[in-house]
């Protein structure tokens, strides 16, 4: 009598291994598909501020977080700034790690002619601007999670 298995003894055996990894590209196709959607959300709502973000996104990443605080204001004062919807898409992107996600860099960089260092930019912009703070689960630059500067 053949028993049948179950998914973990499948793998257990070594007739998993395909199954997992099916899985594992279904999931990182959702995960990428949904950052995608918000992506375009972001890009839609925000994009005074990210085309902004673009040009300047060597020297966000590498600013300091009074450096970056005086560029935030400096964009304001000439009417650079998010509004609640950008506000909002930013804050969604983020939560859900997509500004981690190599694949939506990947793909910001090549079909959107974005600087490679734009949606790390934008994710510091964001904490210090009026959209934060928001946590970044995969780094929060100079100002920290909160905005402030770290101790």
């Amino acid at each position: 009598m053949v028993q049948s298995q179950t998914p973990s003894q499948a793998s257990l055996v070594g007739g998993g291994c395909e199954t997992e990894r099916e899985l594992l590209t279904t999931f990182s196709n959702a995960r990428a598909s949904s950052c995608t959607d918000l992506g375009n959300q972001l890009r839609s709502n925000c994009d005074n501020v990210v085309s902004a973000v673009n040009q300047n996104a060597d020297n966000i990443v590498s600013a300091t977080c009074q450096g970056l605080r005086n560029a935030v204001a400096n964009a304001a004062r000439s009417g650079v700034t998010p509004a609640g919807s950008c506000c909002s898409a930013v804050q969604a992107f983020i939560k859900q790690g997509c500004s981690c996600d190599q694949q939506i860099n990947n793909l910001a960089t090549t079909l959107l002619g974005y600087n490679a260092n734009t949606i790390k930019a934008s994710t510091y912009v964001a904490q210090v601007s009026t959209c934060g703070p928001v946590c970044n689960p995969c780094g929060n630059g100079p100002c920290g999670c909160g905005g402030a500067a770290p101790a």
